[in-house]
């Protein structure tokens, strides 16, 4: 199970379990989570005005969505191919994670990680 698909799930236990009445605190041991009071409580309250499309992680390129497998493949990958640009390779990391991340946080991430886009060689005009 991935990360996303992880926190999804414990969110839509913790509203569970506080819909069935539990504390906040009983909730968060079920539910498997670190947050605050305040934290829950948002939690379910959006789940409350939303339903379960509130459980979904829409942040896109954040820093939690990258990583140590992602990384390594991007690494990997941009070495392998350093000519291919970012707007192709968030189709790719799509298929394989299963993540959404943005063209400008891919191209920091590349940047961080010392794998930066390399234009590809055009031929001299005559």
């Amino acid at each position: 199970m991935d990360d996303c698909a992880y926190f999804c799930a414990a969110r839509a236990r913790l509203v569970e379990e506080m819909d069935h009445g539990a504390s906040w605190q009983e909730a968060v041991a079920a539910a498997g989570l670190l947050v605050s009071r305040a934290t829950a409580y948002r939690i379910w309250l959006r789940a409350w005005r939303e339903g379960p499309s509130s459980f979904e992680d829409a942040r896109h390129g954040h820093p939690t969505k990258v990583l140590a497998p992602f990384q390594t493949w991007l690494v990997a990958y941009c070495q392998t191919a350093p000519h291919t640009p970012s707007h192709q390779l968030q189709p790719l990391v799509q298929h394989q994670f299963g993540i959404t991340i943005s063209v400008r946080h891919l191209n920091r991430v590349r940047a961080a990680l010392g794998v930066r886009w390399v234009r590809p060689h055009s031929p001299k005009k005559t």
